[in-house]
């Protein structure tokens, strides 16, 4: 990658002074740059020149121009984000002036609901958070200290009554009230001892998340909560976000994970250990995975989501799999999906598999490709993980650099 050409020492110099500016710690300017901290401080100190497009990346997140951070000028009004799209507005006709007005208030209108929608992501984790930190506390005011955790132990000592019940399709248990007293019920139509944890755990959820009680039970004194993934609904979000918390909370779950292999054998041991199933366990460990992991459910041709791991997120480039993008011809979850009986049979298949297959970006990452057949579920798991980072790269080029010999002039 080409590298910008930059005045020895003003770059540093105006770099510093900006993130000063902006009160801005390095590790945040990483973050909001998507660059590694290492890279940022190695900027700072001359040790490293940013790419081209580092450069503007840096001067995006700081609020300047690359002229400012190049040396080029030196206004201060460059450091207040001064705004250069009407500096020739005065020299168009009429019509092209309108033209030009009308495109920007377009964009800002844009820029508008791309704040809205961020601000909603937020509040969004926000409450996923109180949700777990809610089921965390449970943990420790009831003093639980090793795994497995039995929620139905926990309603029972809370004064619940819990209760196996026939529920209609789809149903997966239900919070019921009547006058001040509480119960749950869960479904038997899927024996599964996971589901049935997990069930009860959700219910839970909406019984300890604070507000969830006067939402769920504002109409009826019954409510019934739907197996899969919620529609848009908040309280069955975060009722879920308790329940994987409650049945695998953050230290004992670390600790356990810690034991174990990587990847899909992991994730085995991890459902087990936990009595949770296969997809939940599979969630908390990429969550919580300190490699380059993603886990994608996917039914016949078509990914149904797609999560991933934050060091797999520090990769550049990388394009995220959406609900309803098709599977990546030649993988081998392709291969495994062209089957039905490999899904209904519970078949396990391991491969080998570059990245950029499944997320593109411009460099290779060598990883495994895990798959499993959910069974009766009729879906497919398929587990991608690898061993490289993506500042190992970096890393090899300031090593190449420290050896590359230097002489006096």
């Amino acid at each position: 990658m080409r590298e910008s050409a930059l005045p020895p020492n003003v770059f540093q110099r105006r770099l510093r002074a900006a993130r000063e500016l902006r009160q801005m710690s390095q590790g945040r300017l990483a973050h909001l740059t998507r660059l590694q901290p290492s890279a940022v401080s190695h900027f700072e100190t001359g040790l490293r020149k940013p790419s081209f497009d580092n450069l503007k990346r840096l001067a995006d997140a700081l609020n300047v121009t690359t002229d400012f951070l190049l040396g080029r000028v030196s206004d201060p009004a460059g450091l207040a984000g001064a705004d250069r799209i009407h500096r020739h507005l005065g020299q168009l006709s009429g019509a092209d002036r309108q033209t030009a007005e009308d495109m920007i208030e377009m964009l800002a209108k844009r820029a508008e609901h791309r704040r809205r929608k961020e601000k909603s992501v937020v509040m969004e984790k926000s409450r996923d958070m109180v949700a777990s930190l809610e089921a965390e506390g449970l943990i420790r005011e009831l003093q639980i200290d090793c795994l497995p955790i039995d929620p139905a132990a926990i309603a029972k000592s809370l004064g619940i009554l819990v209760q196996p019940k026939r529920t209609r399709d789809g149903v997966s248990g239900m919070l019921i009230r009547v006058e001040n007293e509480f119960g749950i019920a869960y479904a038997t139509h899927i024996a599964s001892e996971g589901f049935k944890r997990f069930s009860i755990a959700h219910e839970l959820g909406h019984f300890r998340i604070p507000g969830h009680i006067d939402a769920v039970l504002a109409h009826d004194n019954i409510h019934e909560s739907h197996a899969g993934s919620p529609k848009g609904d908040p309280h069955e979000r975060e009722a879920d976000r308790f329940a994987a918390s409650l049945l695998m909370p953050n230290d004992l779950f670390v600790r356990e994970m810690n034991k174990l292999e990587n990847g899909l054998r992991a994730i085995e041991a991890l459902a087990k250990r936990c009595i949770t199933s296969l997809l939940a366990a599979a969630n908390r460990y990429v969550h919580k995975a300190k490699l380059p992991v993603a886990m994608i459910v996917s039914d016949g041709t078509s990914i149904d989501y797609c999560f991933m791991s934050e060091p797999l997120r520090d990769f550049e480039n990388l394009e995220w799999p959406r609900k309803g993008d098709r599977i990546p011809t030649g993988s081998e979850t392709e291969a495994f999906n062209s089957d039905p009986s490999s899904v209904q049979r519970g078949r396990r298949v391991e491969a080998e598999v570059d990245l950029r297959l499944w997320f593109g970006g411009e460099r290779e990452i060598p990883a495994a490709e895990e798959i499993v057949g959910l069974g009766r579920y009729g879906k497919t798991l398929t587990i991608l993980w690898s061993e490289v980072f993506a500042d190992d790269e970096d890393e090899e080029a300031e090593l190449e650099e420290a050896w590359e010999p230097r002489f006096r002039r």
